[in-house]
C-alpha cells in the first residue's frame, strides 16, 4: 500500500496598499503597519 505525501507550502500574499484623496496619506501608512503586523504574527510570507 503506498501512501501520498502531501508537501505544504507556506502561503506568500501578495499586499497593495494604496490611498484615495479622501482617506489621509498617514491613515495609509498606519493600516501598512498593521498589516505587517498581522502577517507577521500569523506567519505568512507578503511582498508589498
Amino acid at each position: 500500500m503506498s501512501f501520498i505525501k502531501l508537501k505544504l507550502e507556506k502561503a506568500t500574499f501578495g499586499i497593495i496598499v494604496g490611498n484615495r484623496d479622501v482617506f489621509p496619506s498617514e491613515r495609509a501608512n498606519q493600516e501598512k503597519i498593521e498589516i505587517i503586523e498581522v502577517m507577521n504574527n500569523l506567519g505568512y510570507d507578503y511582498v508589498i
